[in-house]
């Protein structure tokens, strides 16, 4: 059995992905968009968290002092046009604040290819804190009011430089100060906090929980959801680099491309149906390589083989796709 595994994990060309959340093993070649003119079913979910569900209307203060729009009172409708990843976390929390930083990380790692991702992160209402007021006599001991809303001390630390826990190890982000293991992140991207009056968690993401991830396509709609209990590590590598994937192809979106407009560095054009080879397809990134070279790809107990439109037979379409080559047929190529 154990040989079985081994096998299979050097087939495929790596084992990154054993242990992940099957709704993250998702590597940038695959292009598919899931169409909202007819939603998929969904069943047993609140409907802010159903694929193709609309993104939310609500409107909060950006309470991140690096931000740009620091007191600013807006919503997700300001990134329209852009993936927008949407994190839900508490004040006081560690584990939040480091995946913060995570979260940092990763959005200038996807700039430096060309990705332009819109990150934000939602603050649990918790009572003493995103209450309005006219002054800060009406906020709690050590609150202060900034442009209506009251500000704790712990509230405003979310978004100051954060150990990173390796994230900086990761990529050289400009928001990294230190060296790798033990550098900060200075968080930039916007941090809304929730209110007694709006309390958005329950109201807009049906009562959201610590931990949980809303992914919007440029068009405003749910792409993906991750509960609490699925919750997304970016301290693991593994869920790092998928996320990753995810993120640049969709951010792509479908970009036309056939032999005389070729697509650009970094990405390959991908033919969108089997057996349909040397057509007009779609750019789709290059998959993701590890720090050996190795395409990063999921992992099966037992190979997926597959006919490439070159007529060599690969372990996995992850594996053809890593070599820019699309599809003839699922199953070994014939003689």
């Amino acid at each position: 059995m154990i040989r079985l595994i081994a096998l299979s994990a050097l087939l495929v060309g790596c084992s990154d992905y054993r242990n992940i959340n099957p709704k993250l093993r998702v590597a940038g070649w695959e292009q598919a968009e899931v169409s909202c003119e007819q939603p998929p079913p969904c069943e047993g979910a609140a409907a802010s968290q159903c694929v193709c569900a609309e993104r939310p209307t609500w409107q909060l203060q950006d309470v991140n002092q690096n931000s740009d729009r620091f007191t600013e009172t807006f919503g997700l409708d300001a990134f329209e046009g852009k993936v927008v990843v949407l994190s839900m976390y508490k004040v006081n929390c560690a584990f939040c604040a480091q995946q913060m930083g995570y979260l940092q990380v990763l959005k200038d790692h996807l700039s430096s290819e060309g990705f332009d991702v819109a990150f934000a992160t939602v603050l649990k209402n918790t009572g003493e804190i995103g209450t309005t007021c006219a002054s800060a006599s009406e906020c709690g001991n050590n609150e202060t009011c900034e442009q209506g809303f009251c500000h704790s001390a712990a509230q405003k630390v979310m978004s100051e430089r954060r150990d990173s826990y390796g994230a900086c190890a990761l990529f050289a982000s400009p928001n990294c100060d230190g060296n790798e293991r033990s550098s900060q992140v200075r968080v930039t991207y916007p941090v809304f906090q929730d209110t007694v009056a709006d309390h958005t968690w329950e109201s807009a993401h049906d009562g959201a929980v610590k931990d949980e991830f809303y992914i919007y396509r440029p068009d405003g709609r749910l792409a993906l959801y991750v509960s609490a209990a699925e919750r997304i590590v970016l301290s693991d590598l593994t869920q790092y680099r998928a996320l990753k994937a995810k993120l640049k192809a969709m951010a792509l979106g479908k970009v036309p491309c056939d032999a005389d407009n070729p697509c650009a560095e970094g990405q390959w054009c991908r033919q969108p149906q089997t057996a349909v080879c040397g057509a007009s397809g779609y750019c789709a990134p290059n998959v993701e390589t590890n720090d050996s070279g190795q395409p990063v790809c999921p992992v099966e107990l037992y190979p997926q083989p597959v006919c490439g439109c070159d007529q060599n037979t690969y372990a996995n379409a992850c594996i053809a796709a890593s070599q820019g080559v699309s599809l003839f047929d699922q199953g070994h190529c014939l003689d």
